[in-house]
């Protein structure tokens, strides 16, 4: 038996001694998709800058039979479901981050049966009941007007400053001796706005060779998975002799690390998150033209993005040449990050945090 004396100092360090807080638990849900499963992966890392927090990674995918079905159609029953998608069940998590129409099924079940102890945050205009959502994180562009809706220019992304130094560091001793600047060319490919067929894959391979050796410079050219097969060969083939390094899809991507590297960023116009992952390492970003497709409320949505960045002195149209400006990187992740967090404080005030 512990001597009375020995009890009370015991009892003293108890109160002495804060309780250790748990971390929110996190889940994001997305299809899996690098461009979908980024936004919703970024904002759950830029909220654990600002609280501990542990996160948790759901993908959700139909079967091929009911995938292309309307949203408002599909559920969240085994019977749509493939058997890749991860389960939807308790214990539940502090806070869901969704992005994506495949994960609006789930989220609607979700709304109706956890929205008492978890905050649902849904990334992207969701084109659906916006009551479902206790918060909606949508790009400026989509002009989304809701009390509990917050804009930021772009989407949420997981770029940030350490992040590209650490990816660039580890790829130094190799890239270093290339002739600067370091020219990151960032290419996408088919979208609803745009297209990169044989001729505009062409005509982009000789303006930007162009550039580069009129720079003096170095390329680091990467390609995503939209990229057409016959436009990446072109791409490839009028651009391999040229000083740098081209990913051939062999290995891990090193887009962070080209970020880092990158003295200067060209962008192809198609992509709204390799826009916004560019500008917010506050290096010159040139945007490339693609091919337009006719549909013109994508096109205006585009030009509305464009529209914002120039006018913050991000983003410039490529003309020919690259050659460098300065201006703040832009921090729309943090942004959504904080507003994320008041959203929580505010639902559930009496959960401690720190």
């Amino acid at each position: 038996m512990k001597s009375p004396r020995w009890s009370g100092w015991l009892r003293k360090l108890a109160l002495a001694s804060p309780p250790t807080i748990a971390p929110l638990l996190i889940w994001t849900l997305s299809d899996g998709r690098a461009g979908i499963q980024n936004q919703v992966v970024g904002l759950a890392e830029a909220l654990s800058r600002l609280v501990p927090c542990a996160l948790v990674h759901k993908k959700i995918s139909y079967k091929k039979t009911f995938d292309r079905l309307p949203s408002l159609i599909k559920t969240a029953s085994s019977l749509m479901l493939a058997s890749d998608s991860d389960p939807i069940e308790p214990p539940w998590p502090d806070i869901i981050i969704a992005a994506g129409r495949a994960t609006l099924p789930s989220m609607r079940l979700l709304s109706q049966s956890v929205r008492a102890q978890t905050l649902l945050v849904q990334v992207q205009n969701p084109r659906a009941d916006l009551q479902q959502f206790d918060l909606i994180i949508a790009p400026a562009h989509d002009a989304l007007k809701a009390a509990h809706c917050v804009s930021i220019i772009g989407s949420p992304h997981r770029v940030t400053l350490d992040v590209i130094r650490t990816a660039y560091e580890n790829k130094q001793a190799q890239w270093d001796h290339l002739p600067r600047p370091h020219i990151a060319i960032l290419i996408g490919g088919r979208s609803k706005s745009h297209d990169l067929d044989e001729f505009t894959a062409k005509n982009l391979a000789f303006s930007i060779k162009t550039a580069v050796k009129e720079a003096g410079g170095s390329l680091f050219l990467t390609m995503s998975r939209r990229t057409p097969a016959k436009a990446r060969q072109v791409l490839i083939d009028c651009l391999s002799d040229m000083p740098g390094i081209i990913y051939d899809n062999r290995g891990e991507n090193p887009y962070m690390a080209f970020l880092g590297t990158a003295d200067i960023i060209a962008v192809s116009e198609d992509s709204v998150n390799m826009i916004t992952e560019a500008a917010a390492t506050g290096k010159p970003i040139f945007r490339l033209n693609l091919k337009p497709r006719p549909l013109r409320w994508a096109q205006k949505k585009f030009a509305h993005l464009y529209e914002s960045l120039e006018e913050n002195g991000i983003l410039r149209p490529f003309e020919g040449r690259f050659y460098s400006y300065d201006y703040p990187p832009l921090q729309e992740t943090e942004k959504a990050a904080q507003a994320l967090l008041e959203a929580f404080v505010v639902k559930f005030p009496n959960r401690a945090l720190f």
